[in-house]
């Protein structure tokens, strides 16, 4: 297969990353037969998707049932040089669940979860001692109205196809 065509992935993998989202324990034969596939022509295409690190599986945690009642979204700002190394050491602390750089009034984003405000607190306080980074604004969540892990098996799906097509 040439280079190129490892990089590329079609309609066919993106049902499989849809099928997967639905039931990450889908067996290889059970999605061969929603495909019309050969099973081997399913193992093969996601051993590749997951070596190439389109897709991974994984346990959802629902963190507020494991006892963090709180969940936040942290913005900071990033001040003087070293913003991978800044970013690596706010993305060593065990709440934060989620990190991106980003643009706009803030140059981190993370999503913490915490037991409660007091926790929280204590995690924006050691947060805000690495050098060069800034608190921005910190906004506690107050119901989560839409979390969508299966976002491809959601809809998104139709959207690669479709740019897949052209």
């Amino acid at each position: 297969m040439p280079p190129e065509a490892e990089h590329r992935i079609d309609a066919t993998d993106v049902k499989i990353l849809t099928l997967l989202q639905e039931d990450g324990r889908r067996s290889y034969t059970s999605m061969a037969e929603a495909l019309g596939v050969s099973e081997a022509n399913v193992r093969q295409r996601t051993k590749r998707l997951l070596r190439r690190g389109v897709v991974t599986i994984a346990a959802v945690a629902d963190p507020i049932s494991l006892g963090f009642g709180i969940m936040a979204s942290i913005g900071l700002r990033l001040k003087g040089p070293g913003r991978d190394r800044a970013a690596g050491q706010v993305a060593e602390n065990p709440e934060i669940s989620h990190l991106v750089l980003c643009t706009g009034s803030v140059d981190l984003q993370a999503e913490a979860v915490c037991r409660d405000r007091e926790h929280l607190l204590s995690l924006t306080e050691r947060i805000s001692r690495i050098p060069g980074v800034e608190l921005g604004e910190t906004r506690m969540y107050l119901r989560t109205v839409k979390e969508n892990e299966q976002w491809l098996a959601g809809g998104a799906a139709a959207l690669i196809e479709s740019a897949l097509a052209d």
